[in-house]
This record gives C-alpha cells, structure tokens and sequence, in this order.
C-alpha cells in the first residue's frame, strides 16, 4: 500500500469522523475492502435491525407465559402456536389480541365452515330473495329497504355465529414468529437504508481513493487492488 493510499486512508478517516486501525487497514487488498472496514466504524449510527421484532417476541413471550401458562423454555420462534394453546385457545387468544390488536382472529375451518356458508347461502336465496320481492311489489321501497336491512342482519348474524364458534389458529399465524411479524413487521425500508448507506460509503471512498492517487473515478473500482493504483 503506497504513501498516496495512505492519504487517502487518512482523508477518509475526516471525511467520515472515524478511526482506522493501522493493522487493519494493512490487511486491506481492494477498494471494495477497505469501504467494507469504513462502513462497519459508521454502521452504529444507522438504525438497529430486528429490535423491533425482538421486543415485539418478548413481550409476546411474556402474554403466552401469563395466559398460557407455558414457560420460557416453550416459547421458541420456530415452536407452533398450536403446541402452545392446545385448550382454552379462544379465551386465551382473545385476551392476548385485546393487547396485540394487530394479530388476526381466529378462524373457522372445516368441516364446520362450509356448512354455515351452505346454510347461509341457502337461506338468503331460499328465503331472502322472495321475501325482497313480496316486500318491494307489496309495500315499495319503504319495504324495499325493510327486506334489504333484514338480509343484512342475517348476514350478520352469521358472521356472528361464524365468529363464536371460530377455534383454529389463522393459517397466517403457524409459528411464534410469524406473530412476532404480525405484530411488528419487517422494515424492508430499514435494510434499504442499510444497503443505500453502504453504496454511498463505498462511492465516497472510491471518489477519495481516486484524487489521492491520481487515476480517474470510474477506473477506481470496488475490485481494484491497491497496489495496482500505486
């Protein structure tokens, strides 16, 4: 590494507020390396990664042990919920979506689900349909709007019913950490920011790499060896 490197090593330790270590730096082979050194010294001033997804599985650690009754040991990300509420899983479930809103609510699987739609469907065409039409030729839109409310309060009603008896866990929500994600879910924009913040670093260091030793910028690649910039 030349004298002209060893400019540049020291304009990049101003220009980024940073100490380098000399025998790390003497272990750097390329550009690429050296902005790889440059961006670990700055990367503790970009967000953290994953504290959010952590507090978020702590704190679900602590619902699942209070309600559950399980113990630290059970609650693993990689561990089915189902293992872990195998009784009382509505009750539980519903206290712990009254703190965590943003988990989904249970669901109603087979075979009880295409029943009620059976039920459901049948009776609105069965018996919803006809009595919209007697209402609307008899009473007009007064009756009308009486048999389109009834529909609605049906649908309701099944919906209710659907809602009550709905024991299965949602198909979205497998593991533990797939509700950890529901809960705090993954920041792609953070590890964009990450990525964009690691180019700009490695395009700083290349534009200073290149006036200390004198070759223009685009020859000054994230490959170049420096003892072929010398």
């Amino acid at each position: 590494m030349g004298l002209d490197v060893v400019e540049a090593v020291m304009e990049i330790e101003e220009r980024f507020d940073v100490s380098l270590p000399d025998e790390e730096v003497s272990q750097m082979n390329t550009v690429a390396d050296l902005a790889a050194l440059v961006f670990r010294r700055v990367a503790q001033r970009l967000p953290p990664r994953h504290c959010a997804q952590l507090t978020a599985f702590y704190h679900l650690r602590r619902l699942l042990i209070a309600e559950a009754g399980v113990t630290r040991r059970d609650v693993r990300p990689d561990v089915a919920l189902g293992r872990l509420l195998p009784r009382r899983r509505r009750d539980i479930w519903t206290r712990i979506r009254a703190i965590e809103a943003d988990l989904p609510a249970l669901e109603l699987r087979s075979p009880w689900r295409p029943v009620l739609r059976v039920i459901r469907n049948g009776t609105l065409t069965l018996a919803g349909v006809p009595l919209w039409l007697v209402a609307t030729v008899e009473y007009g839109c007064s009756g009308a709007f009486v048999a389109s409310l009834a529909a609605v309060s049906a649908l309701w009603l099944f919906g209710k019913v659907e809602w009550l008896i709905a024991n299965d866990l949602p198909r979205s929500v497998k593991t533990v950490a797939d509700a950890v994600y529901c809960i705090a879910p993954l920041d792609v924009s953070t590890e964009g920011k990450r990525l964009a913040a690691q180019q700009a670093v490695l395009d700083e260091v290349r534009r200073i790499v290149a006036e200390a030793t004198g070759f223009p910028v685009e020859k000054v690649r994230p490959e170049s060896v420096f003892c072929e910039l010398t």
